[in-house]
């Protein structure tokens, strides 16, 4: 760009000096001028292609550094199909883990799931919530321990038997820049119109179909940031809703809904999942009270664990948590817990 401008300035200056004492007529300086546009047109496409093929370079190192990954997770060469269907019964024996060499997060843990039961995990942040629901989910190995689905070390799981029986969905809810139905039809593909309305009623979600300018077909835009936060956590739970696995965990799936709305959405979910294994992760603790079995974990390891009444009734760190003004006002107790620990 700098030789163009440079020598278009170069061309128009000494030409008009040269027409200004007669030495060239303006016809001449004008096809001076159209030469020269005519000489830089190649220039510009040789920078246009460069700067294209740096910019591929780029792109083509960064997909190779992904497909020369190693997995941290393997399959086995022996692995396995978990039992169809499958029960949905989790055990944790003896877990540890840590990332990296840091301090382990979960220490030691022993914890039983029975199939079809619904169990809550709350706890401060860094005692250990997030990171059992993904070891149950294999989405790291443990350090020392196992991790059983219906008897079956995970690790001896194809994983994609895995994934279809145990389904983990995060707070950011990963989605695309493709259409509602498309998003939808990543639970399932060849779902029906029926079977997406009932995913979506179920998820609370029932009058965004409505509400959208081209319906069914309507781009959400990149990651979903057309529709709002709690849109987009209920659109990736209806998509759950449509793979129909044997154990749910949500983790802080629904931060974003207030805690009515958290309510209704977990009801649902109860009424639809009542034979499958449910593990919710929340800070709330009023959206949680109904579950079967609330597990407090603190530093790693169960505190205690019981339905909220008995947990009410032994004055332990739950009551604490239950009964703080962070937990009244609707805010969750993750910043008083630290506080009063």
């Amino acid at each position: 760009m700098a030789v163009i401008a440079v020598g278009t300035i170069a061309t128009l200056g000494y030409g008009g000096y040269e027409v200004f004492v007669g030495a060239l007529t303006v016809g001449g300086l004008v096809a001076f001028y159209s030469y020269l546009a005519r000489l830089f047109d190649p220039l510009n496409a040789a920078v246009d292609i460069y700067s294209r093929f740096n910019r591929l370079s780029a792109s083509i190192r960064r997909i190779v550094e992904v497909i020369e990954k190693t997995p941290t997770v393997s399959e086995s060469p022996g692995a396995v199909h978990l039992p169809s269907p499958s029960r949905g019964y989790v055990e944790l024996q003896g877990v540890s883990f840590s990332y990296g060499q840091g301090t382990p997060v979960v220490d030691g843990l022993g914890l039983k799931l029975e199939a079809g039961e619904k169990v809550a995990l709350v706890g401060t942040s860094g005692s250990g919530k997030s990171t059992i629901t993904k070891l149950i989910a294999r989405l790291y190995d443990v350090n020392q321990g196992a991790v059983y689905i219906d008897g079956i070390d995970v690790r001896d799981v194809r994983l994609e038997s895995l994934r279809t029986n145990v389904c983990y969905l995060m707070q950011d809810a990963v989605l695309f820049d493709r259409t509602l139905r498309e998003n939808l039809l990543l639970g399932k593909p060849f779902a029906t119109n029926k079977e997406l309305i009932e995913a979506l009623e179920t998820a609370d979600l029932g009058e965004l179909i409505g509400r959208l300018p081209q319906g069914w077909d309507t781009p959400i835009g990149p990651k979903g940031n057309f529709l709002s936060g709690g849109e987009r956590q209920r659109l990736a739970l209806a998509r759950l809703v449509l793979q129909n696995p044997s154990v749910l965990l949500l983790d802080e799936s629904t931060s974003a809904l207030d805690v009515p709305s958290e309510r209704k959405v977990f009801t649902n979910l109860v009424e639809r999942f009542a034979d499958k294994t449910i593990v919710f992760v929340s800070h709330r603790i009023s959206a949680l009270k109904w579950v079967d079995r609330i597990v407090v974990l603190n530093g790693g390891t169960v505190e205690e664990q019981g339905t909220h009444d008995r947990l009410i009734g032994n004055g332990g760190l739950y009551a604490l948590l239950h009964n703080s003004p962070a937990e009244a006002s609707g805010q969750g107790f993750s910043s008083i817990f630290s506080k009063n620990i």
